[in-house]
């Protein structure tokens, strides 16, 4: 659906399929040129092949190609397949070079401020202005603006050679010292430009936290879960860029008391350390935990948005463990499965696997109560191939098997019901 190729200069140019809610299937391409900024495709994009109608069929776009002309490695040639009117696909055949403007100015970065948390109400603003063109510039405006702020504008009298980069102070500062994002809009100003889709550059450049510690995860909190206590631990994470010493960790269970951890330590910017923790007096159903934490070096959190973790589990105190034992056959990539409570939930699933007959244990915390397990192979050929079968049994803790294979030829898919003490009705 798509092809890219570089030309003997370096200029990128990309075509590709295009559609959406509004769009039939079009051809588009993009690209950029040497020496642009990485990562971006500079070159607008443009629409070669109008899209005209629905396509109806499942296969498309197989032959997409993009290639350099060999006879002299700059023109670019792109095949590609769109939809013409009354549900005929056609295909479009492209020629295009990549080449420069003679005049084209751009905003190539901002050099300053950067992302910190050491900024403050006085930061000089630095940008970078490149020459993308072939002839040289001297005269041009240039203008900045933060947070829909007021437009500051400057008056630049300074050769710039082609491929050359001129830096550019500003004369006022701007005050970034309280903590969040801030919008910067930079753009050069050259009537004569015949390029502008690099004049203007949009970034965010943030003040950082310095102090700032959060509970990033729980390590392990499996739901259902079938026993008395839990082991796990609560993740701290130093989210702040100065190095975390100490922290205060509180965490409770069901709203009930508060255990509270006092944390020493040295935690770089944005390392994490787990804390141990056991759970236990659990509610039958759902237990929530709630973690959070205060006075990263004993000062007070910079950012309190991500102090808190809450996590709700399943605790059936009547609950089972259920053993799921599976062997695979000779394609064992196609095989998955999902298990199902009575209203049709998905409890558990697995799969796909890689490696043929070898058996395959997992358990199941389930509560009283009918399940429905589905066992699906994606060739549809089941769990059987000249001869080799792969299997399936699930049992409980006295290693009663409570559902089996029905039939190892199942196809696509197959169906098995069991039940946990209560009579099965599905």
């Amino acid at each position: 659906m798509a092809g890219i190729a570089i030309d003997q200069a370096g200029n990128i140019l990309m075509g590709y399929s295009a559609t959406g809610p509004d769009t039939y299937l079009s051809l588009r391409f993009t690209g950029r040129l040497q020496g642009d900024p990485l990562g971006q495709m500079t070159i607008e994009e443009h629409e070669f092949g109008a899209g005209q109608s629905i396509n109806f069929n499942s296969r498309w776009g197989d032959y997409s190609s993009m290639t350099v002309d060999p006879s002299d490695e700059v023109t670019f040639w792109f095949t590609g397949e769109y939809m013409k009117e009354d549900n005929i696909w056609g295909t479009k055949i492209m020629r295009t070079l990549v080449q420069r403007d003679s005049i084209d100015l751009g905003v190539a970065a901002l050099v300053a401020p950067q992302s910190s948390g050491y900024l403050t109400a006085g930061e000089p603003v630095t940008v970078a202005v490149r020459n993308y063109g072939y002839l040289p510039q001297d005269t041009f405006h240039l203008s900045f603006q933060v947070d829909q702020g007021p437009l500051t504008t400057e008056f630049v009298s300074q050769l710039i050679e082609p491929d050359s980069v001129y830096y550019h102070t500003f004369s006022p500062t701007v005050d970034l010292s309280t903590i969040g994002d801030y919008q910067f809009l930079i753009y050069t100003t050259l009537t004569v430009d015949t390029a502008n889709f690099n004049d203007t550059l949009r970034t965010i450049v943030r003040q950082l936290p310095r102090n700032d510690a959060a509970i990033s995860a729980v390590t392990e909190l499996p739901s259902p879960y079938c026993f008395d206590e839990l082991s796990t631990a609560l993740v701290l994470k130093n989210a702040g860029v100065d190095t975390l010493f100490s922290a205060s960790v509180f965490y409770s269970l069901n709203a009930g008391p508060e255990t509270q951890i006092d944390w020493t330590g040295a935690l770089p910017p944005n390392a994490t350390e787990p804390l141990p923790v056991t759970l236990n007096g659990f509610v039958d159903g759902a237990n929530t935990l709630l973690a959070y934490s205060q006075l990263p070096n004993g000062l007070a959190d910079e950012d309190p948005a991500n102090d808190t973790l809450m996590r709700t589990f399943v605790v059936p105190l009547d609950g089972e463990i259920i053993t799921l034992n599976l062997t695979t056959d000779l394609f064992p990539n196609e095989t998955t499965w999902q298990l199902e409570d009575e209203g049709g939930l998905i409890l558990f699933e697995g799969g796909p696997y890689g490696f043929e007959q070898t058996l395959f244990s997992e358990d199941w915390c389930l509560a009283p109560g009918c399940y429905v397990f589905r066992i699906f192979d994606s060739f549809g050929d089941g769990m059987s191939y000249l001869g080799v079968e792969g299997d399936y049994q699930i049992v409980d803790e006295q290693g009663t098997v409570l559902a089996s294979i029905i039939e190892p030829a199942f196809g696509t898919e197959e169906s098995n019901d069991f039940c946990l003490t209560v009579d099965c009705s599905l």
